[in-house]
Order: C-alpha cells, then structure tokens, then sequence
C-alpha cells in the first residue's frame, strides 16, 4: 500500500464525515468533546451511506453526482454550525486529561494501519466479494442487482459500505480493495471510543473507561483485533452504528432532546439495515427482547425500551423505500444458504473462549461477578450491560447448537444458520466493560505509583503479538495479482477464466470457475449448480461445452498442453494462456 493512498483517504473521509461532526456540534455541544467527535463521525458515514443509497436508487447517471448531494448536506450543516457558535456554550479545545486518550486513540490508530502495508489485497475471504460489490458500483454508477458477468444470480446484498468504498474509490482514485483496507483503522478507533464513553456512563469512572478502550482494542480477538483476518467490515460499521445509538438512548435527556436523540438514533439505525443485513438482526432482537423483558418485570415499558421501539419504528419508515427490493425477495431466502449454512462447523466452548480472547473472558466473567457483587454500577445499567451479553450468547447457542442439533436430527445433515460466529464476534462490546471492572478491582489492590500506566502498557504489549501475525507474508506475490490482470485483458468479454481463486474475479474482472457469493446470494441454478461441479479440465471443457461458453486456461510455459484441446492465444514471460478448443 502506498503512503500517499492514506492522506487521500483522509482528505476524502474527512470531506464525507464534516457534515455530521458539525450537525452533532450543534445537536450535542452539552456533550464532552469527544462524544461529539464520536457522534459527528458516526452521523457522518449514516448520512453518507443513507444519502448516497437514495441517490444511487435514483438513478441519478452516476455516483459521481453524489457530490451534489453532500453539497446539500453541507449548505445545512454551515448554516446551523454558523448559528450555533452565536450560543453558549462556545466550543473548547480539549484539556490536558484529554491527553492520554488521544494517545491511545493514536496507538490503536497506528496498530490497524501497519498490518496494511504488508498485504496487497485485504486478508480473508469476505473482502473478494465485497470488493466485486464497490467495483459493480463504481463501473456503473448505479446500485447493481445481479453478480453479473460474474453469476446469473439476482442481488440480495445490502451495499451501503459498498457506496462509501465506491465514493473513496472514486474521488481519490485510490483502488477499491485499499480503499477497503483503509476503513479498517478509523472504524477501530470510532469503536473504541465507543466503548469509553459507555463505560463511562455505566460506571462513571474514567480510568474503567480508559480500561474498557484498551480491553476492547487489546485483549478482544473476535469483534476487535481478528476484523482483519476475515475482513468483517459491514459488521464493524453495524456494530459502531449500534454503540453510539445505545449512547443516545442510554443518556437521552427529557423533552425535546429525546424526540432529537430518538431521530438520529433512527438514521443510524437506518444505516445499519443498508450496510448489513446480519447486524440489523443482531440489534433489532436486542432491542426486541430488552423491551420483553421490561414488560415481564415491570408490566410497563421504561424509557429505554420506548426509545428502542421509536427508534426501530421511525427508521423502518425512513428506510422502507431502499428496503422494499429485499422485502420482495423474503420467499427466496430457502434458495439460499441463509438457513442452510454449511461452511461453519460447530464451535466448542473452550474454542469459543480462545476465539473471543481468553484473557479478555476470563476477566470479563470475574468482572461481572464484581459488578453484582459490589454494585459498581446503577441497577439499570448493569442490567442492561448484562442482558447485552447474554442475549448475544443465547442467540448463539440457539444457531450453534439448537438449530444444528434439530437439522441433524430432522435433515440428517450438519448444517446451521445466519453465521452463529458473528454473535460471539458481537460479545467483545460489552466484555470489554466487564474486562475492565476486573482489572479496575486488581488496580484498587495493587497501591503503587504508576500502576495504571503500567496496566494498560501491557495490555497493549498483550495484544501486540496478534497484530504483528497479521503482518506475515502476503498469499498475493505482486506478480500473481498482475497476472490476473493480464489474463483479464487477454480474455474477451463473455470468456471464463479457468482459475478457482476467489479474488480472480475481481482482479481479472472475467467470469471464473468460483465466484465468492455470500450465504444471502441465490446460487441455486442450473448453471452456477454446474459450474461448482466442475473439477478438473475435462469437465471444465465439458461445462463450457454445454452453455456454449469460450474458456482461457491459464499455464505456466514449462507446462506442455494437449494442443488438441487449446490454442496458445498470449504469452507474458513464464505465463501463457490457451484458449480451450
């Protein structure tokens, strides 16, 4: 990755989020500096992912024409900015308490952003896609709904980090799978500064604050440090969109400030359900079930419950228009492997443990029993913070091992439902807060100057080892890449690419005998079902046959090929590709 593609990035994400920290300055200047920093970011990217979603439905040529669109955002934003600084009260620049967590702010920062420069492509499998998604939009200028040229299936993927990629992409010409990369760092500290300012209103002590940011950023695996490795990048936006909601719901004032928290609650909430599908499932039956709850233990619905259920109301209507194409195809989703899902085997709990952090759950474990036991926290706030963990564990264990155990008994085979690893990826948010309260505990016992300070560095010192494995050897060598490009310009339109990797479709961008589909895609026809047949070159020669298709196979020179079955049609050094007979 080259350094000048991140002062791009920076120039364009700073332009795309202005309007929100500007509207969150006039909305929340009661708030600390960095909750509004927090807000103006997070408002920031929903109106740029919902604003962008309506212009591209629109049709409106290309995605370029977007800028008109964040003009408008911006003549609205100026305007009450420029109000708002005539009232009191004025604007502050952080003091020096602030200090240190704009430190650690930087330390995390720089953390996600080296393990960057050590791979070409984004690691893991969902970025292929993802990237195949941005590029579609790019090249069109429009919301894409199929796989095309790729796959003769419909799409059923919400695309609204796809926009923004394609918005960075587009306004910087920074490539769309750097562009991916480049997320990664900012949404980590966003997320982080998430979790301190809800510890800091659940306990209300900055230093378990500043020990949940590090928990999370440090000792959290899943849902943290591990993002990289599978390239969960709707999932972080989901569930940074879902802290500062809590935030807002959690400390929301009387009168005319809650209807005012309540409506951008409901635009970030509306963000999230077109950016990930998977994180609107996870929020809506948290806040579903929160609002049973209070209903079982009080008869009534709280305060909180009521704005959960205001907010989930008013963004189904702000959002219903973008989500009429995926209510349409709800009868389509048995074509899928939503329900079916065979490529997560069961995960045991000693893995579960390992996978989420096992110093992060063992101290999380131990700080919930200190938080009952000691009463660190308001009884509303620690049952809430509970709650949110263990609705995420029931849900679960419901997919990993109820579901599986009854499509086992019932189907005879193995196989689960919506990804049961994303809920324990969800777990770190509010582990960390837990984490945090034990360690707080150990820091009380241990009276030396200095401790504190000593804590957090070796809980980044922990955590660094799992960063630096992220900074291993590239499976990309820069030449493999540029041949897939080479082979893409050398192969018509309409060709098929004889090759399995799942990123040649994207590099190439020609068909290939795999095209990396998400468990939402309908790949259930004929000749998607055939081509996943397809084994070796004779029946990959027999598939093309059957469709009428034009196959380029891809050789080494030293290999010698039947020449009865190809025809050498380009040559790039050891490189050559055949066109199959």
């Amino acid at each position: 990755m080259e350094l000048k593609y991140i002062f791009s990035f920076l120039g364009v994400y700073t332009i795309l989020v202005m309007p929100g920290i500007m509207l969150a300055y006039c909305l929340f200047r009661d708030r600390e500096l960095k909750e509004i920093f927090l807000l103006g970011n997070t408002l920031g990217l929903a109106l740029a992912i919902f604003t962008g979603y309506f212009a591209c439905m629109a049709g409106l040529a290309r995605i370029n024409y977007f800028v008109y669109v964040l003009g408008a955002q911006y003549v609205v934003s100026i305007s009450l900015f420029l109000s708002a600084l005539k009232s009191k009260p004025s604007f502050k620049l952080p003091g020096a308490s602030s200090f240190p967590l704009i430190f650690l702010c930087l330390v995390v920062f720089v953390s996600r952003l080296i393990p960057l420069f050590y791979t070409q492509f984004p690691r893991g499998w969902d970025p292929s896609f993802h990237c195949i998604i941005a590029q579609k939009l790019l090249i069109t200028g429009i919301l894409p709904d199929n796989w095309m040229p790729f796959e003769p299936s419909a799409m059923n993927y919400t695309m609204g980090s796809h926009i923004l990629l394609a918005l960075v992409s587009k306004f910087t010409g920074i490539p769309v799978h750097q562009a991916f990369k480049l997320f990664y760092p900012f949404l980590a500290v966003l997320a982080a500064l998430g979790i301190y300012c809800l510890a800091l209103y659940f306990t209300d002590n900055r230093k378990i604050s500043v020990l949940s940011f590090v928990s999370y950023s440090f000792l959290a695996n899943w849902g943290s440090v591990d993002y990289y490795n599978w390239g969960g990048l709707p999932n972080m936006f989901g569930m940074l969109f879902l802290l500062v909601i809590l935030l807002l719901v959690l400390k929301q004032p009387a009168g005319t400030g809650r209807v005012k928290n309540i409506l951008i609650g409901s635009i970030l909430l509306s963000a999230v359900y077109l950016t990930h599908h998977l994180s609107a499932v996870v929020i809506i039956s948290l806040f579903s079930f929160y609002a049973l709850l209070g209903l079982i233990r009080s008869g009534k619905l709280d305060k909180t419950s009521s704005a959960f259920i205001f907010i989930t109301l008013l963004s189904l209507v702000l959002s219903f228009i973008p989500l009429l194409p995926f209510i349409s195809k709800v009868g389509t989703i048995t074509s899928t492997t939503a329900l079916k899902y065979f490529d997560e085997p069961m995960i045991l709990p000693h893995t579960a443990l390992k996978n989420v952090g096992m110093l992060l759950s063992a101290l999380a474990i131990t700080g919930i029993y200190l938080v009952f036991r000691e009463k660190r926290m308001g009884e509303a706030g620690r049952f809430f913070l509970v709650y949110w963990a263990a609705e995420l564990l029931a849900v679960y264990f419901c997919l990993d091992y109820v579901y599986r155990a009854f499509t086992m008994l019932i189907f005879k085979e193995n196989f689960t439902a919506f990804t049961p690893s994303r809920f324990l990826t969800d777990m770190a948010y509010p582990l960390s807060i837990f984490s945090a309260v034990c360690l707080y505990k150990v820091l009380e016992k241990i009276k030396f100057k200095g401790s504190f300070a000593l804590i957090v560095a070796a809980m980044v010192m922990y955590g660094s080892p799992a960063i630096k494995n992220q900074c291993g050897p590239d499976r990309f060598a820069p030449k493999d890449a540029a041949g897939y490009e080479w082979m893409g310009k050398n192969t018509p339109e309409g060709g098929v690419l004889l090759v399995w990797d799942y990123w040649a479709p994207y590099i190439a961008w020609r068909e290939t005998l795999y095209t990396p589909l998400p468990s939402s895609e309908n790949r259930a026809n004929e000749y998607s079902l055939d081509k996943l047949k397809v084994e070796n070159f004779d029946s990959a020669r027999a598939w093309l046959n059957k469709y009428g298709r034009k196959g380029y196979l891809p050789l080494d020179a030293s290999v010698k090929p039947d020449l009865n079955a190809v025809r050498l049609t380009a040559q790039l050094d050891n490189l050559c590709l055949y066109e199959v007979k």
